[in-house]
């Protein structure tokens, strides 16, 4: 087996973070709305109160998805990616 330990120089690393909203809709189906790089002093009183709004007035409405009717919850999602330079021996 080779010795890849000498190969690697050194790694920069970008993190994102986003909320994903998970709504139950009038057919029946599920629909997500991601929101990018939210606030980080958002609570989960905060998410609770923001969906429900949304539900309370069927703000979103998608073709094929119907009204938002049931809160099916919330994921904080968060991605990591590294790059890593390789030098050629």
């Amino acid at each position: 087996m080779a010795d890849i330990t000498n190969i690697i120089d050194d790694r920069t690393t970008q993190s994102t973070i986003a909320l994903k909203l998970l709504f139950g809709t009038t057919s029946g189906k599920t629909l997500s709305v991601t929101i990018n790089n939210p606030k980080e002093t958002v609570t989960s009183a905060d998410i609770n109160e923001a969906i429900a709004s949304l539900v309370a007035t069927s703000y979103f409405k998608a073709s094929g998805y119907g009204a938002i009717n049931e809160n099916l919850g919330a994921q904080l999602v968060v991605n990591s990616v590294s790059d890593v330079n390789i030098i050629t021996p």
